[in-house]
């Protein structure tokens, strides 16, 4: 809960206090609201004045030292008014006007209780600035006049074309009818005087235009115009790049009350983009290299962002929804944005311990999709499974280590229970976009993944098994060939595109069914539509390292389980 308050000391020619006989007021404004929402409703306020080391000099009980009670004040849209030293306010003490010194000037410190998240003091101290012909007591008789009237006469002027120096003028004629008192008597008053001063003020009294910004003072336009709060800067998940094909909403913060907004680049207004955000769709740089700035305005002012530079990247396609996109479902799951790209899947027939079904092709992956840069954990799986109706266990794996991918899946229990129930999830909670979807890589995507630019038979090089010269290599990459247990998640060194674990621990499912390759250059392969065995990728960590190439190949059918066998997440456009 955060509560957040600014103040005005309205100060108006000689009525920032009103000396009478009985002492001095002190007219204060201010505006609150809670959780970024002006609050309105009755509330509790305390007030004090603080000399400058802190202590408390007077407070609006007309004590010292900290209030105990409170004072109930109307706040209306966030904003509250009072009169300190007003005792007609129920609660409220005299304020003497022998407290004032020019000199040593005086902060006023400021309780609120909106009556649920209890008293808490708004914002620091607010310093008083006085003037010292407001406190003399050596005033003109027009000076007398108005404070002995005070706001009535104030009133009553605005609500005709007579002017409150008018109304106090006429006022001041009558002075030497006064009593001993220092009053005068409506019985002293013409008719005229009594028709202007009882005058009901009605809202058509005030004519259009009567009250500008010119009347007011710079404090007060200070407080009502525009503030700049942040201006437009990219998203902290595009890294600080725009790429060609990009889409980005940019946005400006700006404190204020009836705002409008329009949008420049290069210096000239944008037609149309009038909203405190602008959408920039599919990045173009043509259309939108340029330096882009915002300016918010009201009846009281304007404020101007920052420029913001938009260079548009047209190195890559950039991927959609940052170069990482988080799924929220599983505790934050994270993918990693594959661009398109064309490579030779497969591999070559001078490829030590290739297979005859790794016939080499040309592929090429026309759109970008997502990709686990782990293997889903048996965390992850949890989280999304243990909600389930199909009686399958969230917790399948035989060795149970939240750290380690999950095992003992099947591709039925991926496909047919897990994507469905999480791509419900992310909808429902607002996280998975329009038009995608969760799903297992095709095969060509998972191999274009793995070798991130590379033709050997490891994203980290080629390796002889026949060179014993190269052995240390494949068991550092391997950490243990042979090994009775999956690893930790990340055990196995990433590829140049971050993805960890492509080359062993456990072996992945994917969505195609197997077959031998159609050797045509393909776009976007998915596989036959139908077979009786789906293919995996990878290997795992007990097979001979040769099952982990990056062009390697195996065949399970969809029922089929292993403590050796899980999947690795993919984010992909809906067909």
């Amino acid at each position: 809960m955060k509560i957040y308050f600014s103040s005005t000391l309205l100060v108006f020619s000689t009525f920032l206090f009103f000396l009478t006989t009985f002492g001095a007021t002190l007219p204060h404004q201010g505006r609150v609201s809670v959780n970024g929402t002006a609050f309105d409703g009755n509330a509790s306020f305390r007030f004090a004045l603080v000399d400058s080391v802190g202590n408390i000099v007077w407070n609006h009980e007309g004590l010292t030292g900290d209030p105990s009670s409170d004072i109930t004040l109307e706040v209306i849209d966030g904003f509250y008014r009072c009169s300190l030293g007003d005792t007609s306010v129920i609660g409220m003490g005299a304020l003497s006007s022998t407290l004032f010194d020019p000199a040593n000037p005086f902060s006023l410190r400021i309780w609120f209780n909106d009556g649920v998240n209890g008293l808490q003091q708004l914002g620091v101290d607010q310093p008083l600035h006085i003037a010292p012909y407001a406190l003399s007591y050596a005033r003109t008789l027009a000076e007398q006049v108005s404070s002995q009237f005070g706001e009535s006469i104030r009133s009553q002027a605005i609500s005709s074309s007579t002017t409150e120096t008018e109304l106090i003028n006429r006022l001041s004629l009558l002075a030497d009818k006064a009593n001993s008192n220092g009053q005068i008597s409506s019985e002293t008053m013409d008719s005229t005087l009594l028709a202007d001063l009882n005058r009901t003020r009605v809202t058509t009294d005030i004519a259009d235009g009567n009250i500008t910004k010119e009347k007011l003072s710079s404090a007060l336009l200070d407080y009502l115009k525009p503030n700049l709060l942040s201006s437009p800067s990219l998203p902290s998940e595009y890294g600080g790049v725009l790429y060609s094909g990009q889409s980005v909403n940019l946005s400006v913060g700006v404190d204020g009350r009836f705002l409008s907004y329009q949008w420049q680049k290069n210096g000239n207004d944008l037609p149309g983009e009038t909203n405190a955000t602008l959408s920039i769709n599919e990045a173009n740089a043509t259309l939108h290299d340029g330096n882009y700035t915002v300016t918010a305005s009201n009846d009281f002012g304007s404020v101007t962002s920052n420029i913001l530079n938009l260079d548009i990247n047209t190195s890559k396609v950039g991927s959609p929804f940052g170069d990482t996109f988080y799924v929220k479902s599983a505790d934050d799951m994270e993918l990693l944005w594959v661009q398109p790209g064309t490579f030779e899947m497969g591999s070559p027939l001078t490829e030590d311990n290739r297979s005859n079904d790794e016939t080499q092709r040309n592929v090429t992956i026309s759109n970008g999709f997502y990709l686990g840069r782990f293997e889903v954990s048996q965390h992850e799986y949890f989280k999304i499974m243990r909600k389930n109706t199909d009686n399958l266990s969230a917790r399948p794996s035989d060795n149970i280590d939240d750290t380690k991918p999950v095992e003992n899946v099947s591709w039925n229990d991926i496909n047919s229970t897990f994507l469905p129930l999480l791509n419900k999830l992310e909808s429902d909670n607002g996280n998975l976009p329009n038009g995608w979807t969760y799903a297992l890589p095709t095969e060509a995507e998972w191999e274009f993944s793995c070798r991130a630019g590379t033709s050997t038979g490891f994203h980290f090089g080629d390796f002889s098994f026949f060179d014993l010269s190269n052995v240390s290599n494949i068991l550092d990459q391997f950490a243990r060939v042979y090994a009775n247990s999956s690893k930790i998640s990340g055990s196995y060194d990433s590829n140049a595109w971050g993805f960890y674990d492509m080359h062993g621990n456990i072996e992945e499912w994917v969505s195609d069914w197997y077959a031998d390759y159609n050797t045509s250059n393909l776009i976007d392969p998915t596989g036959p539509p139908a077979g009786d065995k789906k293919a995996t990728r990878g290997g795992n960590y007990y097979e001979h390292p040769k099952y982990a190439r990056s062009a390697a190949r195996y065949k399970l059918g969809i029922d089929e389980k292993g403590e050796k066998l899980g999947f690795r997440l993919a984010l992909k456009k809906a067909e």
